[in-house]
């Protein structure tokens, strides 16, 4: 199977004939919530099944409006990788577009939902939402012209090749779709459909297949049969169908998992949990690991923090390609967090209350760490590598008793290999930091890498090996190599920003600085900017990084007299002063939280 590439043209899988010989399956993918292009990179099926081998190759891509600018080439070149490809083009200037990248084999879709193919491209508003119906045009336009389609959004990952599941072990069900669940209720091992399969459960379509048959006919033309009067009501795609689906019959086979469906024409399926999975069921509660299966997708929703929120979790995962300046470019900078203890049994907690102090403690530890860490990225102007940092609760938007999502059994803490970004900070704020170094100075911006950026095979060894090992001590008066070890240096403990970049000039700087600098202690490392104005500046910055976390049940926040959110921030590691949770209450909490 071809290697899919998120980091540049992410989309959905091509697949093969619905049955041997019998036509081919197309991939159609749609604007999702990380813009306006949509994209797709071939699947192939060696390794398969012997019938699913036998399956063309050939891709159906949707491209919708705004897709000019920086991504063109990126387009282009996945397609070239792709080999036979199909795009489907929603308007002229976008197909005049990819002939300009050198792509020929295109069609334009003349059928066209979208109001004004300029404005604003943001998620919920009435242009993404038509961008959305949009997809169910193509998609049908897809399925006419004979082909299965499997629908892929741009925030998929895809790890496997799903034909064979598909087309040859369960080639019943006429649409299969996610419902966003995040445990599965099969057994172990059972890789077949969701059970408890309803269309009364919320759908995610931004995965889904659609197999060339009438049920999947009727399917497609009443989503597009409705589209008009679910528009005018505000519904997106997805909402649209789930809506009109809901409030219809439908008749549940519990033994085979379908749900027959539009007057008993369309038997659907729910894609199961443990193999076509989310950003929580696969990072945070990992339910494939329990049933022993490698996924086919993983959908980067429940993530936070916008478009940068989900490309790091992706990062994370090292499943986002990054081109390989972003892997070599620059000098980079790496610190250790103080070491924070798992209580013992804490997975066996019964005690919403105390999980939640242990949670925000190492919490508050942690962003002392990175209030100094960062400083010292800003101030040697290095790209910051995010460490493994530990968490104890799931950050969510609704109540998290015993840490958890309501009666999910599957987490454990802390999560492992580490807390996700998205978890502890304002992703696009982090991404965009900036902070003047010097008075007067230009504000000086902060690149950041994942916390696996050194466990990537596609990180180079100099990046990797050999760094500068910095740790600060009390008591020396100049910096100064230890004894023997040409790549461990020694610093005084508490130097101001100025007074510490003098000493560090002589060993990060010059004609071939260290590609990787790493603080041992930060906390002692860096004691502070020299100018007020700077580091009145740089708190302001650095404070509003942290996220609200989320939340108590509101009967334990009650019967402890403290709020259900607490907002995380970033603050120097002598400064005592904790950010209130809010009001009276809040201070109570926060009190609680002083190390």
């Amino acid at each position: 199977m071809r290697q899919w590439r998120p980091g540049t043209a992410a989309g959905a899988t091509a697949a093969g004939s619905a049955a041997a010989g019998a036509g081919t399956t197309a991939a159609a993918a749609g604007a999702a919530a990380a813009g306006a292009v949509a994209g797709a990179v071939a699947g192939e099926a060696a390794g398969e099944a012997a019938a699913t081998q036998a399956h063309q190759k050939e891709l159906v891509r949707l491209v919708l409006p705004g897709g000019a600018g920086a991504g063109a080439e990126a387009e282009a070149e996945a397609e070239a990788e792709a080999g036979s490809a199909v795009l489907a083009v929603a308007d002229d200037a976008t197909a005049a577009l990819v002939r300009s990248q050198g792509v020929d084999h295109c069609f334009v879709v003349h059928e066209n939902e979208i109001d004004d193919t300029n404005a604003t491209f943001k998620w919920g508003s009435n242009s993404w939402k038509l961008h959305t119906w949009q997809k169910v045009l193509v998609v049908r336009h897809v399925h006419q012209l004979g082909f299965n389609v499997i629908n892929s959004d741009l925030d998929v990952v895809w790890r496997r090749d799903p034909l064979h599941h598909f087309l040859v072990k369960y080639p019943e069900p006429d649409y299969w779709v996610s419902m966003d669940p995040i445990t599965t209720r099969n057994p172990i091992g059972d890789d077949g459909p969701e059970a408890g399969v309803t269309v009364h459960h919320y759908m995610n379509t931004g995965v889904y297949f659609l197999r060339q048959t009438p049920g999947g006919t009727a399917l497609i033309d009443k989503w597009y049969e409705i589209r008009k009067d679910m528009q005018t009501a505000g519904f997106h795609d997805q909402d649209g169908l789930y809506k009109y689906l809901s409030k219809n019959p439908e008749s549940i086979d519990p033994v085979k998992r379908i749900s027959t469906v539009l007057d008993g024409k369309t038997k659907l399926a729910q894609l199961p949990a443990s193999l076509f999975q989310n950003g929580y069921s696969h990072t945070i509660n990992q339910v494939h690991k329990v049933h022993g299966f490698t996924p086919f997708e993983i959908h980067f929703v429940w993530v936070w923090g916008g478009n940068v929120g989900k490309k790091t979790r992706m990062r994370e995962q090292q499943y986002f390609i990054d081109p390989p300046p972003y892997y070599r470019n620059g000098v980079f900078l790496s610190f250790d967090v103080q070491p924070i203890a798992d209580p013992a049994g804490f997975n066996e907690w019964n005690d919403t209350e105390a999980m939640v102090q242990v949670h925000l403690n190492a919490m508050d530890s942690q962003m002392r760490d990175m209030w100094h860490g960062l400083a010292l990225a800003a101030l040697l102007n290095r790209t910051l590598i995010l460490p493994k940092m530990k968490c104890f609760c799931i950050q969510n938007w609704f109540e998290n008793p015993l840490c958890r999502l309501p009666g999910e059994p599957l987490t454990k803490f802390p999560l492992s290999p580490a807390c996700p970004a998205d978890f502890m900070f304002e992703m696009e704020k982090l991404d965009a930091f900036a902070t003047p170094v010097q008075a007067g100075g230009a504000p000086v911006h902060v690149p950041f890498r994942e916390f696996s950026f050194l466990d990537n095979e596609r990180t180079p060894a100099e990046v990797k090996e050999g760094p500068l090992v910095v740790t600060a001590k009390a008591g020396l008066t100049a910096a100064a190599h230890e004894p023997g070890a040409a790549n461990a240096l020694l610093i005084p403990a508490g130097l101001k920003s100025d007074s510490l970049l003098t000493a560090l000039q002589p060993y990060v700087q010059g004609a071939t600085p260290p590609k990787r600098v790493h603080f041992t202690n930060p906390r002692e490392a860096f004691g502070g900017w020299s100018d007020a104005g700077v580091a009145a500046a740089y708190d302001t910055a650095a404070g509003a990084l942290g996220v609200r976390w989320c939340c108590r049940p509101d009967k334990v926040a009650k019967e402890h007299g403290v709020e259900v959110h607490h907002q995380l921030r970033l603050r120097a590691a002598n400064n005592t002063a904790v950010a209130a949770a809010g009001g009276v209450a809040g201070a109570a909490a926060s009190a609680r939280l002083l190390l």
